[in-house]
């Protein structure tokens, strides 16, 4: 839901600047929207990135003995014996190698192998955000103001 929203507020800014490039429009504004769709394509990117990547799926074939079946470490609804760091996330049913946390905006779990992807995803998001707050600034300093208001 959040990648939907995050794409349609960017898809509105990129036909700004396809109508700035269309319209002749100055420098500056030019610049501000290529700095938004790099942006926005570098969202995309880590967000795939996160999303199709395994966050770290624990598995062992080997069959446990009854004694292990009353240890810690023995995951009933996965039933495996978990190694170490390994926690079952009840939200994905799942174990999850170095379990971080059940992430809702990506709808998956972050463990030990997709925590870097995850990280440059709320670096994207940042980057995003900062990008566009931006964009809204310099625009607005842009616009002349109307006849007999002043600024």
């Amino acid at each position: 839901m959040v990648f939907f929203c995050t794409l349609i507020i960017s898809s509105i800014f990129a036909t700004f600047l396809i109508y700035s490039i269309v319209s002749g429009a100055k420098e500056r504004q030019l610049q501000l929207g290529i700095g938004l769709v790099l942006a926005l394509l570098f969202y995309i990117y880590s967000y795939s990135k996160v999303g199709f990547s395994n966050p770290g799926l624990a598995s062992t074939y080997e069959e446990p003995e009854d004694e292990m079946k009353t240890n810690h470490r023995y995951c009933v609804p996965c039933k495996i014996v978990r190694p170490i760091r390994t926690i079952h996330c009840y939200t994905c049913d799942i174990c999850i190698t170095g379990y971080d946390h059940h992430c809702p905006w990506v709808g998956k779990c972050v463990g030990a192998d997709n925590i870097c992807a995850f990280k440059m995803f709320i670096f994207s998001v940042l980057l995003l955000m900062f990008s566009l707050g931006l964009s809204l600034y310099i625009s607005d300093q842009m616009m002349e103001p109307a006849a007999g208001i002043k600024k």
